[in-house]
């Protein structure tokens, strides 16, 4: 599973985005994970693998600087229902 990442590319001279993602536990976000991601993308499919609610912001940066913050963007992983049972045999023992 997967959370897809999307935003618009205001910036014509970036060198690549910084996203940092957050957890949340409780009522408190922690386990802050930044990535770099190349110029030129407007999307990111982050691999998540385990159920929780996750927070994400992203910047551009070049050799000069970077741009301010996005404002967060959350979503919320649970885990999936399971596949039903098959081929229920009841035997007279």
């Amino acid at each position: 599973m997967a959370i897809r990442l999307t935003w618009t590319d205001n910036s014509n001279n970036e060198t690549g985005f910084e996203l940092t993602r957050e957890t949340q536990s409780g009522a408190n976000w922690g386990g802050s994970v930044s990535f770099n991601i190349g110029s030129n993308v407007s999307s990111y499919d982050d691999p998540i693998n385990v159920p929780g609610t996750y927070r994400y912001r992203i910047r551009a940066f070049n050799a000069t600087g970077t741009s301010t913050w996005t404002t967060y963007a959350q979503a919320t992983v649970v885990e999936p229902i399971p596949t039903a049972p098959s081929n229920l045999v009841a035997t007279v023992l």
